[in-house]
């Protein structure tokens, strides 16, 4: 590939308007000025389109406090490229053009070939757009693009710019959000970039592009009222373009998963489009190009069991048709975006153990046979912790024919107490009920019925104690 390079023509060259381009080694005339100029009137370029100005007008001095760094990486031209394609490419903005002609000391007019090397800035901070991290966990890092070099460890509120890639290991998980509220969730084992964005109220469009090799990211797509949303993923193979939509999109090194929960997604790949509306899913691959629009598998259906939930509970959902895998995620809130907990499961009952106490959102998506993710079945839990201190109950049964009436046999304590019920020995299927020390409660008892019964000590709502011993009862 050839460098393209330049003898800059401004207004006080010799040059006139001419510009020679040349295949030889470039020679830059004091290139560090150049870029701190470069990225100071970015920086500021940036904070007069969030203030909905047209110019800034600032000292050399006092821009160059505003640079955080300048790296370079190289853009490889395709015909017709222009400064202003490039611009809007690399940083989401046509404005950028004149500067990073400027920069590569090229005239704004120049239009290239195919196979031609232009240097673009990276890891440029702008102070008004970018997303901001709002929940992490351990194992994410940013890293300079076009590298393996970590720049940081992300952190809550921590800005995710233009250029940045987030990396995340295998229990590492990153959920940012946008200013006009779209939230981007990066899953484990991931590697995804920001390449542009533009989400300022006063912009026209909210344009935000990820690009992927690597992972998973599912995303809740919002919009501002009088702003259009212009939201794309690519991959080296295949690119998808979102239209206000919930979806989960997956990318390795050959192929794409998509599929659609709410809007519409069109995916694009070797020349082909494909629309996806809400409840499909499709599998592209770089050798096949796209697939089929395959129908999203129904959301799982909870068992009835527990309001609260510790380390010696279960948490259980009825099997889906066609389902060859489930994915369980524990999450601080209800959209998913304080991820906690991450599990791939072949069974339908799951102990959930470790877990911080309070509320939490378990949710379970059915993986199909092409590995998309079916729609969400979401329950609110109490998670609480077991003292070891509090004593487990014994319990006393006064059965009928037709009736049997479970109590405890310590009236003498001063806790409530929750009975469980269940016709299935380990309880993933239950009904509870919470009795004072001296009460208790009347089970029916059917013909060749067969059930089980358990209580523990109720300390508070945050605390439990163990299980008394589990007790089958027979008619």
């Amino acid at each position: 590939m050839n460098t393209i390079r330049g003898i800059y023509s401004g207004p006080d060259s010799d040059q006139g308007a001419g510009l020679s381009t040349l295949a030889t080694p470039f020679v830059r005339i004091a290139p560090i000025v150049a870029t701190a100029i470069f990225f100071a009137a970015l920086s500021i370029a940036s904070q007069a389109l969030a203030q909905g100005q047209h110019s800034a007008v600032a000292t050399q001095s006092k821009l160059t406090k505003e640079i955080d760094s300048s790296i370079e990486k190289i853009v490889v031209t395709k015909t017709g490229d222009t400064f202003s394609s490039l611009a809007f490419q690399e940083f989401g903005s046509v404005g950028m053009a004149r500067l990073l002609a400027e920069y590569n000391q090229l005239s704004i007019m120049t239009v290239f070939e195919s196979g031609l090397e232009i240097l673009i800035p990276t890891h440029i901070e702008p102070k008004s757009n970018f997303a901001t991290v709002a929940f992490v966990k351990p194992g994410a890092v940013v890293q300079i693009a076009g590298s393996n070099q970590t720049i940081r460890e992300l952190k809550i509120g921590d800005p995710i710019y233009t250029t940045d890639v987030v990396v995340t290991n295998d229990s590492g998980f990153v959920s940012a959000t946008l200013s006009n509220g779209s939230i981007i969730n990066v899953q484990p084992q991931s590697r995804v970039s920001l390449r542009v964005l533009t989400c300022l109220p006063a912009d026209p469009d909210c344009t935000f592009t990820l690009q992927s090799d690597k992972g998973a990211v599912s995303a809740d797509v919002q919009r501002r009222d009088g702003q259009t949303n212009q939201f794309r993923i690519e991959t080296p193979y295949a690119s998808a373009a979102v239209r206000g939509t919930i979806f989960d999109f997956e990318a390795d090194a050959s192929e794409l998963l998509v599929g659609v929960t709410e809007g519409e997604v069109a995916i694009n790949a070797k020349s082909q489009e494909l629309s996806l509306p809400v409840g499909f899913g499709t599998r592209t691959s770089v050798n096949a190009g796209l697939g089929a629009p395959v129908p999203l598998l129904e959301k799982p259906e909870f068992l009835p069991s527990l309001s609260r939930l510790s380390e010696e509970d279960n948490v259980a959902w009825n099997a889906v048709a066609g389902a060859e895998a489930y994915l369980l995620t524990v999450s601080g809130d209800a959209a998913g975006a304080q991820e906690i907990y991450r599990e791939s499961l072949e069974t339908t009952v799951h102990a959930l153990r470790d877990l911080p106490t309070g509320e939490a959102f378990v949710s379970v998506r059915s993986l199909d046979p092409n590995r998309l993710r079916g729609f969400a079945g979401v329950r609110s839990l109490n998670i609480v912790d077991i003292d070891p201190q509090l004593p487990r109950p014994e319990l006393a049964l006064d059965q009928s024919t037709d009736e049997v009436y479970v109590s405890l046999k310590d009236k003498a304590s001063s806790l409530d107490h929750e009975l469980q019920f269940s016709t299935l020995p380990d309880f993933s299927e239950l009904v509870s009920v919470e009795i004072p020390p001296d009460g208790g409660a009347v089970q029916q008892l059917r013909p060749n019925a067969r059930f089980y019964v358990r209580a523990r000590a109720i300390a508070d709502s945050s605390t439990v104690g163990g299980y008394s011993e589990a007790i089958e009862i027979a008619n």
